[in-house]
């Protein structure tokens, strides 16, 4: 009975998408129309109609955004720059490019969408999974950390530490641990205390690299352990890289039953969509929870919202939330393999980046580190390609780069290793991954002979003057290319 509200909400978003983001522009625009950047733009004359909106505002990225929040310290003082919601809570994300960005979150945004969201999760659980045991199941969050920021005067937050900070007081009986930590080392001193909580658990969410990172310290790198450890985890709920690589380790992870996997797909930005159903992979957007979607065709550059898509497009996401980020990028391509209701995936990034592990590296941050080396190192790189060697149960994963040098370091060694260790400066979700080797272990660096990057792509019908090699890979594919 208690899903029932929830179930309603999914149901009404499967079949009245449409009507409610039309509704949600609206309110959003009346909202916020006497915020300084609703009176720039103009919202009171805009009445929730589409095409007066994109006629009058524009498309944003995060640098567009950067003006406005440069009064973040003076919160009391600027709450209507960009919304007339408040933040309350500031999130934290690497983003894809090497500034850090720092995300307003209001307590309405906050219930509207992210709480929102999970309970939507456990009602499509308990209807469509046929879960019925959630609200006595024991949950363990593998959230995320808080970090102190001098220009706020305050701590930021992942926000999956959020939402464990925020929780209420009836998830949190049920939520174990509740506490945000500063560090994996902290976090993992802490589990190793309370094995026996650990026992009782039921369910797991978080990013698959480190609810392996901590099955692999907890059963001491021996796979065989982990019914030992986990005998009553049913369920993983997870979301944030490609999850094609792990499905069949999470398939076999234990021994005497098979795991339900539910998707989902969220970002300190907003939650955005869920697993539909148990069939298949594809992803339910959730088109009443405080976000007005916008798609941009990859191909003609074309916006279209929501009732304007077609599923044979790539569409990078935009976002207008009640929070203040109007039409802004969020850098993710999704496709839409249905329009009744509207189901997606996620297919992909607008910018380079390799993003295994939930490290979302990008091609920029590799780009800056390999230019900060060179400050360092006498060496030259004709080309170069990475590629992830992906977690198995008791082995961590890595990076492998295959470089072929123009000139050589005289170390090779200390060139891997200061590579690793800038790349950490430079992003501070490959930090995290990286931090004591548990969760991703130092680069591998293979050293490739001239012109072997020009046969590879010989043999993958890659030959053209104007064509380039991706440098980032999600996956190994290429090295299937590679002559002896």
């Amino acid at each position: 009975m208690i899903f029932f509200p929830y179930r309603y909400m999914l149901d009404r978003m499967r079949t009245q998408s449409e009507e409610l983001q039309r509704a949600l522009l609206k309110r959003i625009l009346d909202g916020n129309r006497r915020t300084q950047f609703g009176r720039e733009n103009g919202f009171s004359d805009i009445n929730g109609n589409y095409e007066r909106f994109i006629g009058r505002v524009p498309i944003q990225c995060y640098d567009d955004v950067t003006p406005w929040l440069q009064h973040l310290p003076e919160l009391k003082s600027s709450q209507d720059l960009l919304s007339v919601y408040k933040p309350k809570y500031f999130g934290q994300t690497s983003g894809t490019s090497a500034v850090k960005k720092r995300i307003p979150i209001s307590e309405e945004f906050l219930r509207a969408n992210h709480f929102r969201g999970s309970r939507l999760i456990l009602a499509n659980l308990n209807d469509r999974f046929q879960q019925d045991w959630l609200m006595s199941a024991r949950h363990l969050s593998m959230s995320g950390y808080r970090y102190p920021d001098p220009f706020l005067g305050k701590d930021v937050l992942d926000i999956s530490a959020l939402m464990v900070e925020r929780l209420p007081w009836y998830f949190r009986f049920k939520n174990f641990p509740n506490l945000v930590f500063s560090s994996w080392e902290e976090k993992l001193v802490f589990f190793r205390q309370n094995l026996g909580e650990i026992r009782k658990i039921n369910m797991i969410s978080g990013v698959p690299t480190w609810v392996l990172a901590l099955i692999n310290q907890l059963t001491e790198h021996d796979p065989s352990r982990v019914e030992e450890i986990l005998p009553n985890w049913r369920l993983y709920i997870h979301g944030g890289v490609d999850f094609s690589h792990y499905r069949q380790i999470f398939k076999e992870i234990h021994p005497k039953r098979e795991i339900t996997l539910f998707e989902v797909y969220n970002s300190t930005e907003g939650f955005y969509a869920l697993q539909n159903g148990p069939e298949s992979r594809d992803l339910l957007l959730l088109t009443d929870c405080g976000i007005f979607f916008e798609f941009q065709d990859k191909v003609n550059g074309e916006v279209e919202p929501l009732w304007g898509i077609k599923t044979d497009r790539k569409y990078e996401l935009l976002i207008t939330t009640l929070d203040g980020l109007c039409r802004y990028r969020t850098g993710d391509l999704v496709q839409f393999s249905s329009v009744n209701p509207y189901l997606l995936r996620i297919v992909g990034r607008t910018t380079e980046f390799i993003n295994a592990f939930g490290e979302d590296l990008s091609l920029e941050h590799v780009t800056l580190a390999l230019q900060r080396l060179k400050t360092e190192m006498n060496f030259n790189i004709r080309q170069y390609f990475v590629v992830p060697r992906y977690p198995q149960p008791g082995t961590p994963g890595s990076h492998e780069w295959y470089i072929n040098f123009a000139i050589r370091p005289s170390d090779s060694k200390l060139f891997a290793q200061r590579l690793d260790v800038l790349l950490q400066d430079i992003n501070s979700n490959y930090n995290q991954k990286r931090s004591g080797n548990t969760a991703l272990l130092p680069l591998v660096l293979n050293e490739l002979p001239q012109d072997s990057i020009h046969k590879i792509m010989r043999r993958r019908g890659e030959i053209g003057g104007q064509i380039k090699m991706k440098v980032l890979h999600n996956d190994r594919d290429i090295l299937s290319f590679m002559e002896a």
